[in-house]
């Protein structure tokens, strides 16, 4: 088997689709949009049950009313992902279920626009799917948890990452140019930083490396708590905390307070290490942020 080098050429001959999200008030005439396109070559996933504006368009039109059947038309429009499990969605198990009761996907050739209306209806359908799950609802009462899928119970370790404030705010620059992302476990009780890791991408593997050396330097904790950031919501960080058998606890809704140990560490490193040096690579960003940890741990006054 030779190496599955794909050319130049072919590259540039593949179909390249355009993705587009139309924004705007109520009434303003979004889904009348879809009296622009050919309905021929336009399927028109209806969602909001709802199709009084485009009364008497010709295209054809599916009308998933459940959160399972929007997966399952997504899944068949897009494929499958071949880094999913089967028992995942969107897995290859889940594509071919999917086909077998839909038929052959080559029935969609026909079609070079999926017009959607609307996203805010898909997303209702996937919170109401989600408030119904078990992870939704309390252990110890077995009523709804407002908080999220995820119970907040502090203790033991307490884990999060400023990647909001890196997005939203100069705050969160660690070098005079770009961003960085540092994530940390902090134990609750004694606010000692136990391992961290930058990174210069978004992705969950520096987090998971980091709970990694923490486990495996200190043991393990009972609890792990963190926000709901894409990284601590995702199948490796979520994994990697059920296959050491910790219990997993997020920050939610009127659960401000227990964000306040880390984001007085945040506070901290900006205003005493990283504005003060204004890092100009991510070398010597990395052995700052680490000489301050260090004397953070071992030398820094705390206030509680």
């Amino acid at each position: 088997m030779s190496l599955p080098i794909i050319s130049a050429d072919e590259r540039l001959a593949e179909p390249r689709g355009i993705k587009g999200c139309i924004f705007g008030g109520s009434g303003i005439g979004k889904t009348s949009l879809l009296w622009t396109l050919d309905p021929a070559t336009t399927l028109f996933m209806d969602l909001e049950a709802g199709d009084l504006a485009i009364e008497g368009w010709q295209g054809d039109t599916i009308r998933p009313r459940t959160w399972a059947e929007c997966r399952d038309f997504a899944v068949f429009i897009g494929g499958p992902n071949p880094a999913l499990r089967d028992d995942q969605p969107y897995g290859p198990a889940h594509y071919a279920a999917v086909c077998e009761q839909f038929g052959d996907p080559a029935a969609l050739e026909r079609y070079e626009t999926i017009f959607i209306d609307s996203i805010t209806v898909a997303g209702r359908l996937c919170f109401g799917w989600c408030k119904g799950q078990p992870e939704a609802f309390s252990e110890k009462t077995g009523k709804p948890d407002v908080r999220g899928a995820q119970p907040s119970v502090v203790c033991g370790y307490h884990l999060h990452s400023p990647l909001g404030d890196c997005i939203q705010s100069p705050a969160g620059q660690c070098m005079r140019r770009g961003f960085l992302y540092l994530v940390a476990i902090m134990d609750w009780y004694s606010r000692k930083v136990l391992s961290w890791r930058l990174s210069n991408s978004m992705e969950a593997d520096f987090c998971v490396e980091a709970l990694k050396e923490a486990i495996a330097k200190y043991g393990k904790p009972e609890i792990m708590n963190s926000d709901q950031g894409s990284q601590f919501t995702g199948f490796e960080w979520t994994q990697a905390l059920r296959d050491a058998d910790i219990k997993i606890s997020m920050d939610g809704k009127g659960c401000w307070v227990d964000n306040r140990m880390i984001e007085r560490l945040w506070r901290s490193l900006k205003y005493e290490c990283i504005y003060m040096n204004a890092f100009e690579t991510g070398s010597l960003a990395r052995t700052g942020i680490g000489k301050w940890l260090t004397y953070y741990n071992a030398e820094r006054p705390h206030s509680t």
